[in-house]
């Protein structure tokens, strides 16, 4: 997508487990397991837990982290 920095897997994966340690979950728990076509939504599971969370990457760089959902 135009203007938005290059992005890899990994540096998703660090930046997510980093937010996931920060808020006090396990992040060694948590796998990414889908992406979005553009590469601006990335979907991780807690398959223990069956807990899901979404992470945004925003065209400017910024990235968010939605709130955990599931059972």
């Amino acid at each position: 997508m135009k203007g938005r920095p290059p992005i890899s897997t990994e540096d998703i994966k660090t930046w997510t487990a980093q937010e996931l340690t920060r808020r006090g979950r396990d992040a060694s728990k948590w796998q990414l397991f889908a992406t979005s076509a553009e590469k601006d939504v990335f979907l991780f599971r807690n398959v223990t837990k069956n807990e899901q969370i979404t992470v945004y990457q925003h065209a400017d760089g910024q990235r968010v982290m939605g709130h955990v959902w599931g059972s």
